[in-house]
């Protein structure tokens, strides 16, 4: 074969399918891992561009002046999904959304800084962008996916799916099991862990941490324990135990859910 010619939703697929068959052999190496999760997400965006280019070809270009043009500039991740929300009318739910966030913060480490992942976090994540986008061609693109990629790659989507699955129950159970002590907590241990958030002092204390406001009463109350992924509030009407998370785009610290902080909802809003 002299030439390749793939349009936007082979291209897709194509990419999906090259990303699973490094899963292939029983035994993938680390470097199997990493072009593993970037031609997996490569192929995602490829997809949802097509969502787009189905609703208006112009959706997918950043002007629309350069429809069709060669050479054009198109949209990236950030922009298409907006686009799909806003233009396309294909609303994500906050886990999806969390999913393809956490996705594209891989793919921008793996591409642009230092980078470590294992077997199962690979395995956990390839296998929840294999359901996406299985439910998204079927939704929104109506395609079957099992028609397009080989039986061999099929099956192994199929296997990495139920792992993922299998992992998000184990890494919830964890996590349940250690935030157990901190729900027990009394006003006075409370009151302690307050303390330790010291004020900032250019000398002292140059670099404090911050409680972080509470997405169950609001007050900003929660300190982040010794843990690093539980926090808990320490207003004594509330005392929730929350899950630490960090905004997706810039890498703070939150206590309240989603996946962008405050801030760069209204950057990315304004954009």
């Amino acid at each position: 074969m002299d030439q390749l010619k793939l349009n936007l939703l082979n291209n897709g697929i194509d990419f999906i399918q090259s990303g699973v068959e490094y899963f292939l052999h029983d035994e993938p190496d680390p470097r199997s891992h990493k072009y593993a999760v970037l031609h997996l997400f490569s192929g995602l965006v490829l997809l949802v561009k097509e969502r787009l280019r189905r609703e208006h070809p112009s959706l997918i270009f950043k002007e629309v002046r350069d429809t069709g043009r060669p050479g054009a500039k198109t949209i990236d991740f950030d922009e298409a999904i907006a686009r799909l929300e806003a233009c396309a009318g294909v609303a994500l739910d906050d886990g999806k959304k969390k999913l393809l966030r956490r996705a594209q913060q891989i793919r921008n480490n793996l591409e642009h800084y230092e980078f470590e992942i294992n077997l199962r976090q690979a395995q956990s994540i390839i296998g929840k962008l294999s359901e996406f986008v299985y439910c998204f061609m079927q939704d929104e693109l109506g395609e079957r996916l099992e028609a397009h990629v080989s039986p061999e790659v099929w099956h192994r989507m199929q296997d990495l799916r139920e792992i993922a699955e299998r992992v998000e129950a184990e890494e919830a159970a964890e996590w349940r099991a250690r935030a157990a002590k901190y729900v027990r907590l009394n006003k006075k241990q409370l009151a302690a862990l307050a303390d330790t958030i010291e004020p900032y002092h250019p000398k002292h204390n140059p670099d404090p941490r911050e409680f972080l406001r509470c997405g169950e009463c609001g007050e900003t109350a929660v300190v982040v324990t010794e843990d690093g992924d539980i926090g808990v509030c320490t207003n004594s009407e509330c005392r929730e135990v929350h899950e630490i998370t960090h905004c997706l785009r810039c890498g703070e610290p939150m206590a309240e859910g989603g996946m962008l902080c405050d801030s760069c909802e209204v950057y990315l809003a304004d954009q």
